[in-house]
């Protein structure tokens, strides 16, 4: 008895292989057109998701631009006075070019990433 049930296995088996060759012979078991409009689908996410980009780093771009200039301000104007030790104006000073080599660089790298 366990031999009769084998071919009756054994068809159940095929018919389920032909059945899920025709569900997924057609990409996911979706119409041969539908590829195409999944396709244009994500081209325009994409396209999203780029102009998105670029919109933000503009904003960013005008952002470090002013705060670049503050800091070219403060070694132009920024004051400190004659009474104060020397390390502290060395400490003004290391900060104050930390500050503008990271502004300049996030106004250089944002100005990459908005050209679309």
């Amino acid at each position: 008895p366990p031999r009769a049930t084998r071919p009756a296995a054994m068809e159940v088996f095929a018919s389920v292989g032909a059945e899920a060759r025709d569900i997924f012979s057609h990409g996911d078991g979706m119409p041969p057109e539908m590829p195409a409009k999944r396709l244009d689908i994500l081209r325009e996410d994409v396209r999203d998701l780029v102009d998105l980009t670029a919109g933000r780093m503009k904003v960013s771009h005008i952002g470090g631009a002013l705060l670049a200039q503050l800091c070219v301000f403060f070694f132009c104007e920024g004051r400190v006075e004659a009474s104060a030790p020397p390390f502290l104006l060395s400490l003004f000073l290391v900060s104050n070019t930390c500050a503008l080599v990271y502004m300049l660089l996030a106004v250089w790298l944002s100005m990459h990433a908005s050209v679309v």
